[in-house]
């Protein structure tokens, strides 16, 4: 499948204001969920036809989790305690970086605590992460994917790689990151493990891209 990278003025094209969102002969879509709902009807695909039942239903519970809990506690951490850590991998000029900053750190923390997650302190909030990654690495265990015999990889694994990876890969020390890597070690194992199956690449993408070779 060839992809096109397009910068456009707003986060999306049509009003929701939500990423991310594609657009496929005319027709967009926003939001990571519906994407998929979307493009597996368009070309007749059920990536997740070797589920069974009850690993549908764990699959809906732990994206829910990880869609509407984590990645609002996640992105309330690193844009309170860690702002400036944050700040400082924007491009740009000094100045600029810090008008940036500051406007997307806004309207962030203005999500988080309509959400609720920005109502917490910053310790009840690592100690919500805790409790998430902990499920997580429950359900993990020493699989190589998520659901089902941990063969073969479902919609579950390319969502929780998008949430783990984020944290995995910070060009930073984080709260959430040394968590990660210290309690939680399958997760790290895990994560490398989808890096190096489907983007072999990874270290020159991001050398390209002037961050750091990952470990």
């Amino acid at each position: 499948m060839t992809l096109q990278s397009v910068k456009s003025k707003s986060n999306s094209p049509h009003g929701k204001g939500k990423l991310p969102w594609i657009e496929l002969d005319g027709e967009v879509v926003t939001d990571s969920h519906f994407i998929i709902q979307f493009l597996e009807r368009r070309f007749n695909l059920n990536t997740d036809s070797h589920l069974t039942r009850a690993d549908l239903a764990t699959k809906t519970a732990f994206q829910r989790m990880i869609e509407e809990h984590f990645y609002f506690a996640v992105t309330h951490s690193l844009y309170t305690a860690e702002f400036s850590k944050v700040q400082a991998t924007f491009n740009g000029s000094s100045f600029g970086k810090k008008i940036i900053g500051y406007l997307i750190r806004g309207q962030l923390l203005k999500q988080t605590r309509s959400q609720g997650i920005g109502r917490h302190t910053q310790e009840e909030v690592k100690a919500l992460c805790d409790e998430d990654l902990g499920a997580v690495s429950q359900l993990v265990g020493e699989k190589r994917f998520i659901l089902g015999t941990g063969e073969q990889p479902s919609t579950l694994d390319a969502i929780m790689f998008g949430a783990l990876s984020g944290i995995e890969a910070l060009p930073f020390e984080s709260d959430m990151g040394s968590l990660m890597h210290e309690k939680y070690p399958n997760l790290v194992r895990y994560v490398r493990t989808l890096r190096d199956v489907y983007w072999p690449d990874w270290p020159d993408l991001l050398i390209s891209a002037g961050g750091k070779k990952p470990q």
